[in-house]
């Protein structure tokens, strides 16, 4: 099964953050997404059907209750997403780029729930492309840096999407 629908739902989703990567001079960014994507028709190929993703299920939106988790809180990111989305863009900003043995236990924990499609490592450029235009979006719009530190955490964004297009 090709990947062409979930290639066009990706663009998209590029397009939809581009205007606020454009007030911020990094437009750029957002244009090597697009052609990195519309240069991989076949990136996000194998899949899997779309589910209701979390968009955010980092620690901080786990409500815990008596050593249980509880519920997942601040759905405001949700997107319908291969099931792979939601789980690397857990784990991306959760694990760090090494994933270790900690995310290794997390992914036996998710696929507990729901196993994850064969290849889906293999997409895992496609998905921390994505993840980055995101995380540049909220850079900006969450506002929790001073300008300078803004800007560093910025040009590493940059180097990170850079450096990602051309690992693949």
């Amino acid at each position: 099964m090709g990947g062409g629908h979930r290639q066009a739902a990706a663009i998209e989703f590029v397009r939809h953050y581009r205007p606020t990567l454009v007030e911020y001079g990094h437009g750029d960014i957002a244009d090597t997404a697009i052609e990195f994507l519309e240069d991989n028709p076949d990136i996000f190929a194998g899949a899997g059907d779309p589910v209701c993703c979390h968009g955010w299920a980092t620690p901080e939106h786990v409500a815990v209750r008596d050593g249980e988790v509880a519920c997942l809180v601040d759905f405001e990111h949700a997107i319908a997403a291969p099931g792979e989305f939601d789980y690397w863009r857990t784990v991306i900003p959760t694990f760090g780029p090494e994933l270790g043995e900690r995310a290794e236990r997390f992914r036996e924990g998710y696929e507990s729930v729901r196993p994850l499609p064969d290849g889906f490592e293999d997409r895992r450029p496609g998905y921390v492309l994505l993840n980055l235009i995101y995380f540049f979006e909220s850079l900006y719009v969450q506002d929790q840096h001073d300008p300078e530190a803004t800007e560093q955490k910025a040009e590493q964004l940059r180097d990170r999407v850079i450096r990602e297009v051309a690992l693949w």
